[in-house]
C-alpha cells in the first residue's frame, strides 16, 4: 500500500547547484538510488537520528517556468502567494511506498530539509489535524474538489519542524 505525500513549492527553477544538492541528500540518506526511486536508510542527514532497512520512496522534479500550473488552480496559487510571499513555479514531490510511522518521518524530514535549502514552501497534500490559526507557519489552501470545497494545508519548514515532535504527527496520505 503506498503511503503519504508532500511537496516542496519553489519560486524558481532549480539550479544546476540546487538540483546537485537535491541529489547529494538523496544519496546521502540512501545506499540505492535508481531514478526517481530511491531507498532511505538514515534519517541523520537530513537532521534525524536513526537507521534503518531500506525504506522505498520517489522523487519527482516539475517546472513550469511561469505559476506552476497542474495540480493549482490560480485561486489556490494566489493565496499561496498571498500566505508565503511565494509564487510557485517548479515542485519537487517525495513520496513513501510505504505507510509505516518511519515513512512519515523520513517525508517531513526530507521536506523540511529541502524546503530550508531551497526557501520552498511545504504543500502537505491535505489536512494534518491541527488548527491553522493556532500554529504559526500553517496555512489553509482553499480548493474545488470535484462539486465541494477543500482545504490543504501548507507551511513553512519551520512548522514542519516542529509538528514531526508532535504527540499527533503524521503527514497526509
Amino acid at each position: 500500500m503506498a503511503g503519504p505525500t508532500v511537496t516542496v513549492l519553489l519560486s524558481h527553477e532549480l539550479t544546476p547547484a540546487q538540483a546537485d544538492f537535491l541529489g547529494n541528500v538523496i544519496h546521502a540518506t540512501s545506499d540505492d538510488v535508481c531514478g526517481d526511486d530511491f531507498f532511505v536508510t538514515s534519517t541523520v542527514p537530513i537532521g534525524g537520528s536513526k537507521s534503518f532497512g531500506a525504506r522505498p520512496f520517489i522523487c519527482s522534479v516539475a517546472c513550469d517556468r511561469k505559476p506552476l500550473s497542474f495540480g493549482y488552480s490560480a485561486d489556490e496559487l494566489a493565496q499561496i502567494s498571498d500566505a508565503f510571499g511565494v509564487t510557485p513555479t517548479s515542485s519537487i514531490t517525495f513520496a513513501a511506498m510505504c505507510n509505516d510511522p518511519i515513512d512519515h518521518e523520513i517525508l517531513a524530514r526530507l521536506a523540511r530539509h529541502i524546503a530550508a535549502e531551497f526557501n520552498g514552501v511545504i504543500d502537505l497534500n491535505g489536512e494534518i489535524p491541527l488548527d491553522a490559526d493556532d500554529h504559526a507557519g500553517l496555512h489553509v489552501i482553499q480548493y474545488e474538489c470535484l462539486y465541494k470545497t477543500a482545504n490543504r494545508h501548507c507551511c513553512t519548514p519551520e512548522f514542519l519542524d516542529k509538528y514531526i515532535t508532535h504527540e499527533c504527527f503524521h503527514m497526509v496520505q
